[in-house]
């Protein structure tokens, strides 16, 4: 996965989501957002992670395009 641009999702039952969302105090789910403290990598939470929000986001991630060249500077 090195070098390569992704997108993370996260979908868990709606009770869960429910239960869990106003527990849940951090802002960002994926690691690597984490750890820089800012969106490196696009996250698509529960009502977010749609196919058509998936591919979009993709788009974005093309080689040529600035999200991915945000992912991948070091």
């Amino acid at each position: 996965m090195m070098s390569t641009p992704f997108v993370m999702v996260y979908r868990v039952s709606p009770l869960t989501y429910l239960l869990g969302k106003p527990r849940i105090k951090i802002p960002r789910f994926a690691m690597v957002n984490l750890i820089a403290g800012e969106e490196i990598v696009p996250e698509l939470v529960q009502h977010d992670f749609t196919a058509e929000k998936v591919v979009a986001k993709l788009d974005e991630s093309s080689p040529t395009a600035q999200p991915a060249n945000q992912m991948l500077s070091p």
